[in-house]
């Protein structure tokens, strides 16, 4: 996850402050829907930093990513979201890009599958990968 801001000498400005994201949240926010995992993910960042949501300048709630980036890129405002979302726009000079840290998100993924039925070897196989990859039981 990381703020993402539009690419315009005043949001520049901010990538040689020591504390960005400070300053960059007084600006004018864009969020996502409740039911959207990046606005839980941004809601825990902000605890995890002493704020609230309330201490935001949310101008807009959007169920959409893209209309979300585009609106960004128009220099509505900034955001919060997956790194992959925006890493595109953000290399084709759309969107600048402002890390999190490591510690700001932690995403709990759930892996589904039949514990009765037969699974297939290649299922099997990506399952044991799964549980390899991220050290899980």
């Amino acid at each position: 996850m990381c703020a993402s801001s539009p690419s315009t000498p005043h949001f520049r400005a901010y990538q040689s402050q020591q504390d960005p994201l400070t300053a960059l949240l007084r600006e004018p926010f864009l969020l996502r829907e409740d039911n959207s995992g990046t606005k839980q993910e941004t809601l825990y960042f902000l605890q995890n930093h002493g704020l609230s949501l309330d201490e935001l300048n949310v101008i807009a709630v959007m169920d959409d990513a893209a209309a979300l980036k585009r609106c960004i890129a128009l220099g509505m405002g900034i955001s919060i979201l997956s790194r992959a979302t925006v890493q595109t726009d953000a290399q084709q000079g759309r969107l600048l890009l402002f890390p999190l840290g490591q510690s700001a998100f932690l995403r709990r993924l759930y892996i589904v599958y039949p514990s009765i039925r037969r699974m297939s070897e290649q299922a099997i196989h990506f399952l044991d990968f799964i549980k390899r990859y991220y050290r899980i039981g």
